[in-house]
Formats: structure tokens, C-alpha cells, sequence
């Protein structure tokens, strides 16, 4: 499994090289912030940012653990290390809206809550008191 996640940060780095025209450093760095946001999300939720292809900022709570998607929208290959082996996308259930999402490595921006969510009344309870936060 380690091995298996080396590979992903090296594949998404080299593809954030090429794209954002970043150092070996940098693009490791937020290949590896990405590789942990997939861990995150197949053990439950997690709050991140990325940018929209319309050039907006979209804050997402995501999962792909299968216990927190709906049994209509589980695909039989759910949770997979990695749906393809395409490491310029970033796959994810969307909470919020429902339905599947995905957005390229290069727009990702930050991971907002690097708790992982396994509940959905923690989650309810986390996001009422980000909202307060915010109106500070």
C-alpha cells in the first residue's frame, strides 16, 4: 500500500509539473497533500477547495468511503485505490450535491478540515461551526 501511494504522488507530481510548471518539490508536496486527501475520504469525509473550471472556488465535503454513499450511487468498484490509472483527475462522491464529481489535480487548492468525518452528525456539527467561524 505504501508503494502504491509513492507511485500516485510520483504519477500526480509529474503531471502538476507539467501543467503548473512547478519545481520537483512543490509538485510533490501537493501531489502528496492529494494522495492523503484520497486516504481521508475513503475512510469518510473531509472538507477541501478546489477551482472550478469557470475559474470560481468550489468548497466541497467529499467521501468515497461506501458506507456514506448512497446504495443507489455505489458503483461495484467503490473506494478503488484509483478509478483509472489517469492521475490528472481527482474523483469524489460529493456530499452536498449528490452525485459524482471530479476536478483536476492541478486546481486543487487546500484541504479546509483534515479531520476525517465518519458520521453524519459530527459532520452536521463541524459544518455549523465552520459557518460561525466564518462570520467572525
Amino acid at each position: 500500500m505504501k508503494n502504491y501511494k509513492a507511485a500516485m504522488a510520483m504519477n500526480m507530481a509529474k503531471v502538476l509539473r507539467k501543467e503548473l510548471e512547478l519545481g520537483k518539490s512543490e509538485a510533490l508536496k501537493q501531489a502528496w497533500e492529494l494522495v492523503h486527501l484520497r486516504a481521508d475520504l475513503h475512510e469518510g469525509m473531509a472538507y477541501f477547495t478546489y477551482v472550478k473550471e469557470d475559474g470560481t472556488l468550489r468548497e466541497a465535503k467529499g467521501t468515497l468511503c461506501a458506507d456514506l454513499i448512497p446504495a443507489g450511487d455505489v458503483p461495484s468498484d467503490v473506494c478503488p485505490k484509483q478509478r483509472t490509472k489517469r492521475y490528472a483527475t481527482f474523483t469524489y462522491y460529493d456530499i452536498d450535491k449528490k452525485g459524482w464529481r471530479a476536478f483536476k489535480v492541478w486546481a486543487f487548492v487546500e484541504v479546509q478540515q483534515r479531520k476525517v468525518i465518519k458520521a453524519y452528525g459530527e459532520a452536521d456539527r463541524l459544518s455549523f461551526q465552520k459557518k460561525a467561524i466564518k462570520e467572525k
